[in-house]
């Protein structure tokens, strides 16, 4: 059963100024042209912040003063890499924890989750005469210092996977150090969407595919942890 690549993205949760991280901030650090007439910017009203993007970026920039989002639709987009570039740019921002996030859907149901397993809750379902209409399976796996998150659910006419992998940044010595960590997290965005996606496979017994490339449990020598 294959699953294919709806999105990505890579958050920062600390305490931002969101009047310094503007697209110019982008352009100064050789992450976008200065064409910035380019950038598309958008505003909510209802709270402070705001998002910005562009066809050269392919990613959007989400801007609040508790987080900094990027996300892509995109691939290939390495959401991880240009989101260090600025964190190292804003070394004295207080970091908490960064996230890599993967989703993917899927018309075909999974062989082992078509149906969902049954539960004394569809046989309460049943008896109230009741329709149940949507169903989700959520696995969490600790390996090392990091979370990762698989998050299966299906109105059963769509699949979707949402998986992530989430990290506490550790207070040192000093807020450069601690915003170090942050940074090296970040750039191990692709290499967390192929661990995330080899042990989604081996979960669910499925595939996954973006741009007509395949990732399985077949085409993947990749050592597991014990914890994995």
């Amino acid at each position: 059963m294959s699953f294919r690549f709806k999105q990505a993205s890579c958050v920062a949760i600390g305490t931002f100024n969101i009047y310094v991280l503007r697209p110019n901030l982008l352009v100064d650090l050789g992450i976008v042209s200065s064409d910035t007439a380019a950038v598309k910017l958008e505003t909510n009203l209802t709270q402070p912040g705001f998002r910005f993007s562009s066809q050269q970026l392919r990613a959007t920039w989400t801007v609040r003063p508790d987080k900094v989002i990027v996300e892509t639709t995109d691939p290939e987009k390495d959401c991880g890499s240009d989101l260090a570039v600025v964190l190292e740019a804003l070394r004295w921002t207080p970091i908490t924890a960064l996230g890599s996030n993967f989703e993917f859907v899927s018309k075909t149901a999974p062989g082992r989750l078509a149906p969902f397993p049954k539960s004394e809750i569809d046989a309460a379902v049943l008896q109230s005469e009741c329709v149940i209409v949507q169903s989700t399976i959520h696995v969490g796996i600790r390996e090392s210092d990091q979370i990762l998150n698989f998050q299966l659910s299906s109105d059963f006419s769509e699949f979707e996977l949402a998986c992530n992998v989430h990290r506490e940044v550790q207070k040192g010595n000093s807020q450069p150090a601690s915003n170090a960590d942050s940074q090296n997290f970040a750039r191990q965005f692709n290499s967390d969407r192929t661990k995330i996606e080899v042990i989604a496979s081996r979960l669910f017994s499925i595939a996954i595919t973006h741009d007509n490339v395949s990732t399985d449990t077949t085409a993947l020598n990749v050592q597991e942890r014990d914890s994995a």
